[in-house]
């Protein structure tokens, strides 16, 4: 009888484990969809994409290519999709915050990335440093680039 009792509980406190879980699968996508849909917006407001030519965008991690709704932390590289002379964006996710930064100022870049990682070790930080140096100075040959064939 004792046996069942446990085996009971177990069965319960397993079946309430998989509810939460589910519950967080669940929260972990709508909050992703409000994150996709602000890009989205983001990039109308600015002219990049429009509801009609049905442009979709992509949100890429820095060091593993990862989704955007795949870490709680992370920094974004963002852009539209099918278009190549869009600008890229970077997106500061952190939980339910984010901001989204121009490419164009390394400072700022910087700063938001050690604010971002602030509780974190410095390595996190350090893996970072690099990938967001690049994309900078792939931003800043391609705005060079593009202004060269318009004058």
């Amino acid at each position: 009888m004792k046996k069942n009792f446990l085996l009971r509980k177990s069965m319960i406190i397993i079946y309430l484990l998989s509810l939460s879980a589910t519950s967080q699968s669940l929260e972990n996508k709508t909050s992703t969809g409000k994150m996709k849909v602000a890009i989205k917006e983001f990039f109308i407001k600015n002219g990049e994409i429009d509801k009609q030519n049905g442009l979709d965008i992509e949100a890429r991690e820095l060091l593993d290519g990862s989704d955007i709704g795949s870490k709680a932390k992370g920094i974004y590289l963002i852009r539209t999709v099918y278009r190549t002379d869009g600008t890229d964006y970077l997106f500061f996710k952190n939980g339910e915050d984010f901001e989204i930064v121009a490419l164009n100022d390394l400072k700022i870049i910087l700063n938001k990335s050690i604010l971002l990682f602030k509780d974190e070790s410095d390595s996190t930080l350090m893996e970072y440093i690099p990938e967001l140096i690049k994309w900078y100075k792939d931003d800043k040959t391609a705005h060079t680039r593009k202004t060269k064939f318009l004058k």
